[in-house]
C-alpha cells in the first residue's frame, strides 16, 4: 500500500532535511498515481488535483492555472519535479503572510525576529498551514531550525521563506502522519479533505 511504503513521520529529520522527506513523500504517492509510468500525471487527473488541493494552499478556482504554469503542455500533465515545485511555492498564501507581516510590523519594513514565532505560531493556530498539530516544544524545535539564519530583526522576504518553510512542514508532516496512522483505503483516500473543525480558542 502506499502508507506501507512512506517514511515513517521523525519531526526532527523532517526539519533537517525537508526536500528529501518531501520529495520520498510526495514521490511515493505520485509513483502510486502514474499507473502508466510515464512519468507524468493528466493535468485532469483526479488524485492529483486532490493532492494538491489538499497539500497547499491553492483553492479551487485558481488550481487550472497554476497547473500550467508548473506542467508541460507538450506532455499533458505535471512531473514529480513540478508536482514538488508546486506544493512547496504554495504552501502558504503569499498575501496571508504579507498580511501578518503588517499586522506584526511597527514601520511596515522589519518584524523582530521574537515577534516573528508567535505571528508564525499565530498563523498555524489559524490553520493556515494546514491542519498538523504540534506540541509547545515541537513548535519551538520547528522555529528554531526555520529561523536559523534570522537576525534581530526580520524583512519581508525573509519572513515569506519563513512562513512557506513552516507550512511545507506541517503539510508534510499531516500527509504523513495519515499515511503511517493507515487512514486510507487506497491512494484517493490520502488526500481528501479532514472534517471541517473550529479554530483553536472558537
Amino acid at each position: 500500500s502506499v502508507a506501507a511504503a512512506l517514511p515513517e513521520f521523525d519531526l526532527r529529520r523532517v526539519v533537517r532535511d525537508l526536500e528529501g522527506f518531501e520529495r520520498l513523500a510526495y514521490g511515493e504517492a505520485f509513483a502510486s498515481m502514474d499507473t502508466q509510468r510515464t512519468g507524468f500525471l493528466p493535468f485532469d487527473a483526479d488524485c492529483m488535483r486532490a493532492l494538491v488541493l489538499q497539500n497547499s494552499a491553492v483553492n479551487e478556482g485558481e488550481l487550472d492555472v497554476e497547473l500550467l504554469k508548473v506542467g508541460s503542455l507538450d506532455e499533458g500533465g505535471l512531473s514529480l519535479s513540478s508536482l514538488l515545485q508546486l506544493l512547496r511555492d504554495h504552501a502558504v498564501a503569499e498575501t496571508v503572510a504579507i498580511e501578518e507581516f503588517l499586522s506584526a510590523s511597527r514601520d511596515g519594513v522589519v518584524v523582530p525576529a521574537t515577534e516573528c514565532r508567535t505571528a508564525l505560531l499565530s498563523l498555524a493556530y489559524q490553520q493556515r498551514f494546514g491542519f498538523a498539530e504540534f506540541t509547545q516544544e515541537q513548535w519551538d524545535l520547528i522555529f528554531d531550525v526555520v529561523m536559523l539564519d534570522a537576525g534581530p530583526l526580520v524583512q519581508l522576504e525573509a519572513w515569506i521563506a519563513y512562513c512557506q518553510s513552516v507550512a511545507r512542514i506541517c503539510r508534510l508532516a499531516r500527509f504523513l502522519s495519515r499515511a503511517n496512522a493507515g487512514a486510507v483505503d487506497g491512494p484517493a483516500a490520502l488526500w481528501a479533505s479532514p472534517p471541517a473543525r473550529p479554530p483553536p480558542g472558537g
